[in-house]
């Protein structure tokens, strides 16, 4: 379970001293839930992994960083994943 709370109020906080969107978006991009105790495996999903340089990239500094990372393999990790899923589930919920 990941506290996100501090996250939240440094954001708010940021907000109202006026400090640009990029700059809070740099720091939420660089936050380190990991350095933290949070966990190690980091699942990668969503349209955007469908970019293979950009997946191989992540996964590298991930693992070089200590983390786990899961991504798909056999399924797209898009709209058609959530497809399947969602047949597997409805399969299961017929008996």
């Amino acid at each position: 379970m990941i506290d996100t709370r501090p996250m939240v109020r440094a954001i708010v906080a940021d907000i109202e001293k006026g400090v640009e969107a990029a700059q809070i978006a740099a720091r939420f991009h660089d936050s380190r839930i990991r350095a933290e105790g949070g966990p190690a495996d980091v699942v990668l999903a969503g349209g955007v992994m469908q970019n293979a340089r950009l997946l191989a990239r992540l996964i590298q500094v991930l693992a070089e960083a200590g983390f786990h990372p899961h991504y798909h393999r056999e399924v797209p990790p898009n709209d058609g994943g959530m497809s399947l899923g969602q047949a597997v589930v409805a399969a299961y919920r017929a008996g």
